[in-house]
Parts: structure tokens; sequence; C-alpha cells
């Protein structure tokens, strides 16, 4: 870190790309990856007790620990949308998107795209300055906040990385990895003016997640987040001149603000000010293709590109990809049918020596997950050098620890908004509403896991 420069207060793909390039030739990690090539089953064998890991490429691995680094945000939702097989022209996921595919290739274009999360708010406004005509398919307005970009300053820099170490350290003492200085309480104790002001500052100065700090209250006072809501809706009549597509991009008001996942931009909103980009809000519409046409309902768009950012299967999707098999031959997508039943969003009953990165039961998509990454690799990396030290084999959690750790996470999250609408933070693999996959308050959550140490990991069952 003391050695990166980072140019902009939010990186683009391409600098994370040259950063992560960057660690993994200077750490000399290359070696040691498998590319083009996924995971397709991993089978536990208590004969042995390791696993045994198959991959696509037809190579097989026995491994004593397996750590699932797979990704909050990596699984693809596969879309279905009938005829789009049938369509000529080019397809993309946002989620798989290829390196060959660049913005210029969109110069002129009739462009659709379908869905209006984090992926489709990042590209719309790129997409829009090339293509000829721009199509944004909205199913739900969604809350998007300023990412305010500019770059980091010389002072700025020295100032971090001359304490990185604490300035690390206490970001992991707060609730979701960001320190937030400027919280008030409610806005309900508030002038109108104070409000405002609070409100407008945050917005022009801060933006982006910071401004999900503006009031403790937020998550657990609908009244409280209706207030800010309506802040966030008059900037969008604001900014986007066409009364009824204004409208049309504001979140209805039973929408909580953060009960789905914040967005952050780069003139989002004022793309939609451009002639050439055409917003097609499809609340409860059909969406299908023929051979060169998106169709909502009964109106046939023409069309060259579709892009599909149609969002994942947030937090435990890769897993269950994965094919885990545990104890007895458990599945883990059987395991999970219902509840993703955990033990500090690292280990799962029946699944011996299997570590979760931000796994479900985690701060995870609460949080900074660059902090949570780090934590949870040195979490593992201390429980399998306690392992060695006693000549333990196995590690696993009985199904009493995990359900008590699912009822303390869900008796936080019940006091919270996130189980208001389906989302990814409540939907099992059922798609039915039930147990909230992330558990707030990193702060809380670094307590507990100093206290398991401190307590030699006594919760877990070693032998």
């Amino acid at each position: 870190m003391q050695e990166w420069q980072w140019k902009d207060r939010y990186a683009y793909q391409p600098e994370i790309l040259r950063y992560l390039n960057y660690v993994t030739d200077k750490l000399n990690l290359r070696p040691l990856m498998r590319f083009n090539c996924s995971v397709t089953g991993a089978i536990w064998d208590e004969s042995i007790k390791q696993w045994k890991i198959s991959l696509s490429s037809g190579e097989e691995y026995l491994a004593t620990f397996v750590i699932s680094a797979t990704g909050s945000l990596s699984h693809s939702k596969g879309p279905h949308f009938d005829g789009l097989e049938k369509f000529k022209g080019t397809v993309i996921n946002s989620g798989k998107w290829s390196k060959e595919i660049q913005v210029e290739h969109f110069k002129g274009k009739r462009v659709a795209v379908i869905g209006t999360g984090s992926s489709g708010v990042q590209m719309i406004p790129a997409i829009a300055k090339e293509a000829g005509t721009l199509y944004v398919v909205q199913r739900r307005a969604r809350f998007v906040l300023p990412t305010n970009q500019r770059p980091i300053s010389k002072e700025e820099e020295m100032t971090i990385k001359s304490n990185y170490m604490k300035f690390k350290e206490d970001h992991f003492h707060t609730v979701l990895g960001i320190k937030f200085t400027k919280s008030h309480v409610c806005p309900k104790l508030d002038t109108e003016e104070e409000f405002n002001q609070h409100l407008e500052d945050l917005y022009q100065k801060d933006g982006g997640l910071y401004f999900v700090g503006a009031y403790l209250d937020l998550v657990i006072d609908p009244e409280c987040n209706r207030m800010v809501g309506d802040f966030l809706r008059k900037k969008i009549r604001q900014i986007v001149k066409d009364p009824k597509v204004a409208e049309a991009l504001c979140p209805s008001r039973d929408l909580m603000l953060l009960v789905l996942r914040i967005s952050i931009e780069d003139n989002y909103f004022e793309t939609f000010n451009r002639e050439n980009v055409k917003l097609l809000p499809v609340p409860h519409s059909t969406i299908s293709f023929d051979e060169n046409h998106l169709q909502i309902d009964q109106e046939k768009y023409p069309v060259d590109f579709v892009v599909l950012a149609t969002g994942f299967v947030s937090v435990f999707g890769a897993l269950i990809n994965i094919n885990f098999q545990g104890l007895n031959g458990i599945k883990l997508s059987e395991k999970w049918a219902d509840i993703t039943d955990n033990y500090l969003g690292l280990t799962v009953p029946q699944f011996p020596n299997l570590f979760m990165i931000n796994g479900p039961g985690s701060p995870n998509i609460l949080t900074v997950m660059t902090y949570s990454i780090e934590q949870h690799i040195n979490f593992c990396a201390d429980i399998i050098q306690f392992m060695k030290s006693k000549n333990y084999q196995k590690i696993d959690v009985s199904q009493a620890t995990a359900d008590t750790w699912v009822q303390y996470t869900s008796a936080i999250t019940d006091t919270m908004l996130f189980k208001m609408v389906r989302s990814n933070y409540n939907i099992n693999l059922k798609g039915e509403i039930g147990y909230v996959h992330s558990c707030p308050g990193l702060d809380n959550y670094t307590k507990k896991l100093q206290e398991v140490k401190d307590q030699d990991w006594k919760e877990y069952i070693f032998c």
C-alpha cells in the first residue's frame, strides 16, 4: 500500500486491475493460480479428512482446508427472457464482460441495457456517450448517489500512508467500515433548515457511501428514512428535465433507502437529459425478443446490442454453484435450502475445514468488503495455525452454535428495515424472503472475532 499511488477517490476498473496485477507479481502469486477453469465439485472425504476438488479442466486436487474466496457478487443471475436465444445481435452479460468489447463498439449503435442496479448505473452514462440510441429498461427505480469523484491529493495520500495501520484499524471499529464524522441522530430532531443543509453538504461534498451515514436512525425508523428519501427524490426532479422521466426515475415512497444496495454514479441522472437516451419503465411488463428487436409487451424496439445488467445471486450464489458436499454427502444447496445457517459467516455445520470469506452471516455487502476480506483471511490463518500447533486435522461447528449465531444476527436485522422488500439481502434459495445474509455492524463483529480468538476457539469442534 505504501508503494502504490491511487489516482482517484473511487478507483475505476483499469486502475484496480493494474493494482491486482502489481500485487500478484510482487508476491509471485501467479504460479499458484489456475485460470480458464472453474471448480465443479468439492467433496469431503471423512476417511482421510480432506476435500476432493474437481476442476472443469479435468484436474483433481486434495486439500486439507478449503477457503472459498468466491466473492459476494460474482455469480450472475441468468436472464429468462423469451426469444433471447433467437436474437441476432450481440448479447453481453455485465458480470461476464469480455475485454474484447470496449465502449467504442457501441458507437452509433442501438443499445438496450436491461437493469438499473449498480452495474447498470455505472455503465449507462458511458454507453450513452457512444450509442446512437440507448434504451434503458428499468424494472424498479433505485436510489442512486453521486460519487463526487475527484483525484486524491498528495496531502490526503501522505496523511493516510504516514499512519496507515491505525487508519485501517480505526475502520474496523465502525459500523460499515467507513468513518462517518458528520452523522446526526434523527431528522425529526433537526429544524427544516438544519435538515436540508446537513443533507445538502453531504450530497455535494461527501456523496457516495458517506451519505448513508447522514442519520443514525436511517435503517430503523421508516419516517426518518422517508424524509431522507424525499430529499433524494427532490434531487432527481431537479436534475432530470423531463418531468415524466424524472418521476419514473424516482423510487416509490414505499421503497426505503438502504433496503436495496446503494448505487453510486457519475452523471447517471444527467444522462437521461440526452436526446439519444430513452427510459423504458417496465414494472410489470413482459420483456421478450425476436431476431432484431427488444419487445416490451406489444411494443418493439430495434436493437443491435443487448446488455444484461440483471444482477447477481449475492453472497451465497457462487458457493452453491461449486456443489460442495460435506459430511455424509450432504449438499450445501440442501443445507441452505431454507436458511443459510452459519457461524460467524465463516463456517457451516457438517462442512469441516471449509472457511468462507464474506460468507452469509458476516457483514459482507453491508461493509467495505476489502476490510472484511483481510479480517477473515487473518482469522482463518490464525485458526489453521492453532490447529497445526495442536496437531488437529479437522474443524467443525455444532448446529446449536450456528443456530445461536443465526438467532443473534436475526435479532439485529429484525430491528431494521431490511425485510420490507424482497432483495439480495434476504432471499433464500427458494426465492422467499427470510434470513438476512448480512450481519450489520463491523465494529461489533470485530469484537466477536477477537472474543472467539481470545477464548481459544472454544465454540469450534476440533479433532
